[in-house]
């Protein structure tokens, strides 16, 4: 779980989220944003709450990372049927690998 201090595609969380502004399209060295990842490590129903977290606030829902692979076939990929479903709501779409 994410806390204040802990750092993530180079954000520095505050105490506070509403007091930064944060990239939510940021990427990694692989090309993958926050929400490729929080799609594809889930934990536990807090992920559910960063998913919609990040598309409220208009994360790109359709990055396609170096491999050529969206959110939506992360989570379609790994059976996350309940990811899937909410990234679809968003307007996700499959990627073309």
């Amino acid at each position: 779980m994410l806390k204040p201090s802990d750092t993530f595609f180079g954000w520095q969380l505050a105490q506070d989220p509403h007091e930064q502004e944060l990239d939510l399209n940021a990427t990694n060295n692989s090309g993958r944003t926050p929400l490729h990842w929080f799609v594809s490590n889930p934990r536990s129903e807090l992920d559910i709450g960063v998913l919609h977290f990040l598309l409220e606030r208009e994360a790109t829902v359709n990055p396609v990372d170096a491999d050529g692979l969206t959110p939506l076939d992360h989570a379609t990929g790994l059976g996350l049927d309940e990811i899937a479903q909410i990234l679809l709501e968003y307007g996700a779409t499959l990627g073309t690998p």
